[in-house]
């Protein structure tokens, strides 16, 4: 189960959804969106934040706009596994119905290991 969370990891906002993104006019390319709400930031897997965007229980995602981000997310980083990160993606859905606002294994940084799934 916590093969897909192998390698990548990094800062996971865990709130990471259209209400917490904030356009910056005065700025642009990626410095254009303004991040809020930091509080239950931790080191995690990017897939976290990744399917919380695209996968948002509050809204409906088309998609095709589901698909372009993935894509868009997949091509800034072609040092990517892009296998293991569509399993991390997969697994993180998977969880995000029963685990509500609590950290699930996309969020994983080692000390989680034993956790029941």
């Amino acid at each position: 189960m916590l093969a897909p969370f192998a390698g990548a990891h990094g800062f996971v906002h865990r709130d990471y959804f259209p209400a917490n993104l904030m356009r910056l006019d005065d700025r642009s390319g990626p410095r254009r969106t303004g991040i809020l709400d930091f509080q239950d930031g931790a080191l995690g897997h990017p897939a976290y934040d990744l399917i919380s965007l695209v996968e948002d229980a509050r809204r409906d995602v088309e998609a095709a706009t589901r698909r372009a981000a993935v894509a868009a997310y997949l091509a800034a980083r072609p040092g990517l596994d892009r296998g293991g990160f569509l399993g991390a993606m997969a697994a993180c859905a998977g969880r995000s119905g029963t685990c509500g606002w609590r950290p699930c294994g996309c969020g994983w940084t080692g000390a989680t290991a034993s956790r029941a799934t």
